[in-house]
């Protein structure tokens, strides 16, 4: 995990502050505009809204005892993004 994502989500951690928690998120775009534009999401607002929200709850639920990096850990929420496609699609 970047150094700079491991003292922002601890200093998330400890806060707990909506603030903090907006910047790890905004660290973790990268992983965002990757899977959003793996599914052809890219331009989407609510799509990339959505991934936010993902992303956010991914944070909150990480338990760095568990082993999973974080981005991994976004990575494997982020996949609620394709349902989330298929369900506005229909």
């Amino acid at each position: 995990m970047p150094e700079d994502l491991k003292t922002t989500f601890s200093t998330w951690q400890e806060t707990q502050d909506p603030d903090d928690l907006e910047i790890v998120v905004g660290l973790l775009e990268p992983r965002i505009s990757y899977h959003l534009g793996r599914l052809g999401l890219g331009g989407d607002p609510l799509a990339h809204t959505q991934a936010k929200i993902y992303t956010a709850q991914a944070v909150r639920s990480y338990d760095p005892t568990k082993g999973a990096a974080l981005p991994t850990w976004a990575d494997r929420n982020l996949v609620q993004l394709q349902r989330s496609n298929r369900t506005r699609a229909t």
